[in-house]
């Protein structure tokens, strides 16, 4: 593989030092197993057939293949190999949907900018993460309800609906979810409506202001959560917020 110009082409795209020797370290690997496993392959002139058999042997060997997937993608894109990229960012696509089902509940407390007091009161009446934040305020009147209980403005409840119900995205997380929940683009149906380079462009405007994380979400990234989104039920009634219920108490 060309390493000095992998190298160069992720400097260029302002990815970290730790991001750049990562993607090197996992793109070598492959290098490694087609030349003892290939015979007359190289990286440069493999096939989607090397890179699914590299996969699977991974699979067996070390476990799960999602960051070298992740990595491959990113030199198939240096290298301009399109069916190669398009096949290894399908193949980790696959499988991070397969996981979806087998997330662990997040804490709320693990929810960047969430209010300590908040989670206290919440936690009070047994609601102490996304899961049972979505089932307790799934509907105006349950929101309503909840504020008044537990003393919590109902503005901070509706906020966090929101973004219980935007970690229903995978990869959407404690960070992340803050990222996308400050773009405005603040529930699910709102990101399924997105055009990909559009939602990015929010999502860096954010980051570069709050410097939520290292790098900003690529295009495949936000492409990736407008096509689940599309793919999620709602679960959640906005109706009264949109007809301009009151926010908070």
């Amino acid at each position: 593989m060309d390493e000095e110009g992998f190298r160069s082409f992720l400097k260029k795209q302002r990815r970290s030092d730790g991001t750049i020797k990562t993607c090197i370290e996992l793109t070598l690997k492959f290098e490694q197993y087609i030349e003892k496993h290939r015979e007359e392959t190289t990286v440069e002139i493999a096939k989607i057939a090397d890179l699914e058999a590299f996969i699977d042997w991974g699979k067996r060997e070390i476990g799960s293949m999602n960051s070298y997937l992740w990595a491959l993608g990113h030199y198939f894109e240096y290298s301009e190999q399109k069916n190669l990229r398009k096949r290894a960012n399908q193949m980790r696509q696959s499988e991070i949907a397969k996981k979806r089902g087998k997330r662990k509940k997040l804490l709320l407390k693990k929810i960047h900018g969430v209010k300590e007091e908040d989670v206290k009161k919440l936690e009070s009446a047994g609601v102490s993460d996304t899961k049972s934040m979505l089932a307790s305020g799934r509907t105006h009147e349950l929101r309503v309800d909840l504020s008044k209980r537990i003393g919590v403005p109902l503005n901070r409840i509706v906020e966090l609906v929101k973004i219980a119900d935007l970690t229903r995205i995978v990869d959407i997380k404690s960070i992340r979810v803050r990222l996308l929940y400050d773009t405005g683009v603040d529930t699910v149906e709102k990101v399924a409506t997105q055009n990909p380079e559009r939602l990015r462009e929010l999502t860096i405007k954010v980051n570069e202001v709050e410097k939520l994380l290292k790098r900003h979400p690529t295009l495949v990234e936000t492409t990736y959560w407008i096509r689940q989104a599309k793919e999620l039920d709602s679960i959640v009634d906005w109706s009264e917020e949109r007809s301009g219920a009151p926010a908070g108490i």
